[in-house]
């Protein structure tokens, strides 16, 4: 099905070459994905490939595109889950070595904690501080924690995130998938026909 999904999109000239018009991936998406009702959610195993994931849930790994297509996936390299390996290479690219990805904070986090006052709420509204805005907050407070516009801080309801569990989350993020439900398939086929006709 993949070759027949994809000879039905049809050539331009771009920049001097003869390509398929792969932008109308959009009118699949507007008018058949958003369509249907029923999906099945699915997490991502470590290692597991879409045309893996195609094979096991709808009898056949050509049926890959389906499953990038539903969770509008572009870039398979960095909108799919990465492996351990995968993932581990990426931040010793990024960042030089796990350990300083562990050592850059990125952020800061509101921790919700019970009894506080609705200006404390109010104050922490946001949730996140950049390094920069905690820091100044931080020393703001420790000068004058009792003035008015530091009353309602407080640095220890505010957590350190670093940059490697920032990008843990991103990829943990993208084990979580849908599955259009296999029985929509044919008609699947049928309108993709019908949309590139």
């Amino acid at each position: 099905m993949s070759e027949k999904y994809f000879k039905n999109f049809p050539f331009i000239n771009y920049n001097g070459n003869l390509s398929r018009n792969i932008i109308l991936k959009s009118v699949f998406l507007q008018n058949v994905i958003s369509s249907y009702s029923s999906f099945y959610p699915y997490q991502v195993k470590d290692g597991e490939r879409p045309d893996m994931i195609a094979s096991n849930y709808y009898g056949d790994s050509d049926y890959y595109w389906l499953v990038y297509l539903s969770n509008q996936i572009i870039d398979p390299y960095f909108e799919w889950p990465m492996t351990y390996e995968q993932f581990t290479s990426y931040m010793v690219n990024k960042y030089g070595s796990i350990q300083v990805a562990y050592n850059i904070i990125d952020h800061y986090e509101y921790v919700e904690k019970e009894n506080l006052t609705d200006n404390e709420k109010l104050y922490n509204y946001n949730y996140i501080l950049s390094p920069t805005t905690y820091n100044r907050l931080v020393t703001e407070y420790n000068v004058s924690p009792s003035s008015t516009s530091m009353k309602d801080f407080n640095p220890t309801l505010w957590t350190p995130i670093t940059s490697y569990e920032v990008e843990d989350r991103k990829n943990e993020q993208n084990r979580v998938i849908k599955l259009i439900s296999k029985v929509y398939l044919k008609q699947i086929e049928r309108e993709i026909s019908g949309i590139f006709k």
